[in-house]
C-alpha cells in the first residue's frame, strides 16, 4: 500500500465491547432463537426412491453407460 492509502475504517468508528448493550445475540433476520432437537423419522417411500434414483444416474454418468 502506498503512504496516501487510508482504511476506510478506523479502529476508534467501532464502539467497544463495554459500551455496546448486551440484549443478545442478533442476526440479519432478528433475534437468535433457540434450536429445536431434531427427530429423526422413518424414512417414507418417495424419499427412498429419489435416493436411489439419485444414486443409478450418478452411476450411469460416471461408468458412461
Amino acid at each position: 500500500m502506498a503512504d496516501d492509502d487510508e482504511w476506510k475504517y478506523s479502529v476508534e468508528d467501532f464502539e467497544d465491547p463495554e459500551e455496546s448493550d448486551e440484549g443478545g445475540a442478533t442476526d440479519v433476520f432478528g433475534d437468535a432463537q433457540t434450536r429445536r432437537e431434531i427427530e429423526p423419522e422413518s424414512p417414507s417411500f418417495e424419499n427412498a426412491l429419489f435416493v436411489v434414483f439419485g444414486v443409478a444416474l450418478a452411476l450411469l454418468i460416471l461408468l458412461g453407460v
